[in-house]
């Protein structure tokens, strides 16, 4: 019986990759085909420039939030033709910092508006649902606080509202901190693909696609005629874009138009982002799976959008093979586990997900080592996440509530960042993990002293990833103590990619 739960878990496991790496190939070959035309080109809008609102939704961001707002002085557009929302739900000194900057915008003509509200009700959905009633703009911009608009972004974005039948324009995101460390780059290189694969693909098809929660522009009655922002799910942003697209607008990617960001700089902050992506996906799969199928559109657009929903059941499929794979191989004696259709299964997906994550690496001025070594790390992260997240997808299915945690972020500062612990759900995953870890790890004795050297190195690859949460956790327990005695540095190096200097080398 052991056996057969181990079969079934182990073939589960290899047909979700599969199908995961299945649609991969064919997104990846979609956005790498020849195009006939560019995919779109911003127009000029009759009777000039439209009435844009910008909204900024700020939740203590004190590293970050005066950049953002000192970068605004540098768009380039009608000063009287837009306004600023600067959505504050702070609990620090983040307040603070905007009352500062707000007389400063307002001295060079930007119209401002420092908004509070009494409670955090709703999170982030909640800021914007409150900023959208008293908007002017016939347009909405949102950035997040981290995030830099370049100047000519409201330009060129207004211009993909000519189409009346346009709802919502998302451009692509760059990254001030994309080179500070293997754990940067390696986000850098899994958004990459999901911009320039996924989202170029789901574009040309025509296929739904998501508004990534910033950098991007809203025609206002298109978000009222969905039903406004709600914080019914993790991922408000993802929940809207559906229900918009389901209403007969569309979304129009902008792969030109580029807004740097900055990337969580720590494996924590990671964690907290993808717990996020992971557990709203799952929510907004719940919420609008019954109106994608019973919706009347195309059958590629609808089995697109259910596998764009369900995407994080790949760490699933990849958790059931960390367990079974030992107990297979164990079953099957001395033969190679790699024989007929495992060896189809393991080589199509290895090959479509490093087509995935390689091409997009070609526009980039790195060597062949430097990418080697990134999207190493990257795969690394999903056997590292896989518990973490498939957790969180589990969590998003059953449960209809959630605590909308922002990604820290510390700007071009490195004193007083203080990375957010969880609840005992986070403890009850860290013990998961390091059973996880453990199990392979006998998994990794039991290949060496059985003689299965094939396998060695694979079983070492898994024990290393699956250690990777705990080694962080350990890390960030240490860091401080030695640095209070002495042992280290009381800060780390400021990356470049952080200086004002570098800022509007990657803005400008």
């Amino acid at each position: 019986m052991p056996e057969l739960a181990a079969f079934i878990a182990y073939y589960a496991g290899l047909t979700g990759l599969l199908l995961a790496a299945g649609h991969r190939f064919w997104l990846t070959w979609i956005a790498t085909r020849p195009a006939d035309a560019p995919m779109f080109k911003p127009l000029q809008l009759p009777g000039g420039a439209p009435f844009v609102t910008i909204q900024i939704p700020v939740f203590n961001e004190r590293f970050v939030v005066q950049r953002i707002l000192r970068s605004l002085a540098a768009l380039e557009y009608e000063r009287d033709r837009f306004e600023v929302q600067i959505l504050d739900d702070s609990e620090d000194d983040t307040s603070d910092l905007i009352a500062r900057e707000v007389p400063r915008l307002a001295m060079q003509g930007i119209s401002v508006r420092h908004i509070r509200r009494e409670s955090r009700s709703g999170y982030k959905a909640g800021a914007l649902a409150a900023g959208t009633v008293e908007a002017r703009g016939e347009f909405v911009a949102i950035f997040d606080a981290d995030f830099v608009p370049p100047p000519m972004f409201l330009r060129q974005a207004v211009g993909a509202f000519a189409d009346p039948n346009v709802g919502v324009v998302q451009a692509r995101w760059g990254y001030l901190n994309e080179d500070e460390s293997r754990l940067t780059q390696a986000q850098a290189a899994m958004l990459d693909a999901h911009f320039e694969i996924e989202q170029a693909a789901r574009f040309r098809r025509g296929y739904f696609l998501n508004f990534n929660g910033t950098a991007g522009m809203w025609r206002k009655k298109a978000i009222e005629s969905a039903g406004g922002w709600r914080a019914a799910t993790l991922t408000e942003d993802l929940d809207l874009s559906f229900r918009v697209q389901l209403a007969g607008w569309s979304i129009v990617y902008l792969p030109d138009l580029v807004v740097p960001s900055e990337l969580p700089s720590h494996f924590s902050s990671f964690r907290i982002q993808q717990f996020r992506w992971a557990k709203g996906s799952a929510q907004t799969l719940r919420k609008m799976a019954k109106p994608l199928l019973r919706q009347k559109l195309p059958l590629g657009t609808r089995m697109d959008a259910l596998v764009h929903l369900t995407g994080h059941f790949a760490y699933a499929a990849v958790l059931l093979i960390l367990f079974s794979f030992p107990w297979v191989l164990n079953a099957r004696g001395m033969r190679s586990v790699w024989n007929g259709s495992d060896s189809i299964f393991f080589g199509f997906s290895t090959i479509s997900v490093l087509w995935f994550f390689c091409q997009p690496q070609k526009t980039k001025r790195k060597s062949a080592g430097n990418i080697i070594q990134t999207i190493a790390v990257a795969l690394t992260l999903g056997v590292a996440m896989a518990i973490h997240n498939t957790a969180a997808t589990l969590d998003g299915l059953v449960d209809r509530s959630g605590i909308f945690v922002r990604t820290p972020k510390k700007g071009n500062s490195n004193t007083g960042y203080r990375e957010q612990a969880g609840g005992r759900a986070a403890a009850i995953v860290r013990w998961l993990e390091g059973f996880l870890s453990l199990y392979l790890l006998g998994c990794l004795v039991w290949f060496v002293r059985s003689g299965r050297w094939l396998f060695v190195p694979l079983g070492l690859y898994f024990f290393l990833a699956a250690s990777l949460p705990a080694m962080a956790a350990w890390r960030a327990a240490l860091l401080p103590r030695l640095r209070k005695r002495g042992f280290l540095d009381s800060q780390e190096p400021m990356c470049d990619s952080y200086t004002e200097a570098a800022v509007q080398r990657k803005v400008g």
